[in-house]
């Protein structure tokens, strides 16, 4: 019987202003989302604002080096008007992982989030989880 080891990711969204705590991380994909582009709105209970809907997500790729090994990394960008991520930057986490899950986000697209029925750009934080799992 052979063993293989899959992903597990969980990805849990989170829509916030301010980075997660600690130290970010320099990111090549650009400036934290809240520092770019701050007019960027927050969505919060009781705002009104209709937060933005994945419509089509890519999963990140594993990187090499850390294969059997867990990783956590913390993903700011703003989702425009659009449906489009800018502003992609990783504020925490491992570094590495970060890039991967920030080269994905790239790709994804969302309804945009609405304000009184009109689309508006909003501040959007991902928080992903890399397990890994074997099983035969």
């Amino acid at each position: 019987m052979r063993t293989r080891s899959r992903l597990l990711i969980a990805l849990g969204m989170v829509w916030t202003l301010s980075c997660a705590s600690g130290v970010p991380v320099k990111s090549t994909l650009g400036r934290c989302a809240a520092d770019a582009e701050p007019a960027a709105l927050k969505v919060k209970t009781g705002s009104g604002i209709v937060p933005p809907k994945v419509m089509h997500r890519v999963e990140p790729t594993m990187p090499a080096s850390l294969s059997g090994q867990a990783a956590v990394a913390t993903i700011q960008a703003i989702i425009g008007e659009d449906g489009m991520p800018r502003h992609i930057c990783i504020s925490a986490g491992n570094e590495e992982w970060g890039r991967q899950v920030a080269e994905a986000l790239r790709y994804w697209r969302f309804q945009p989030a609405t304000l009184d029925g009109k689309p508006v750009a909003v501040q959007f934080e991902l928080t992903t989880r890399l397990t890994p799992r074997n099983w035969s």
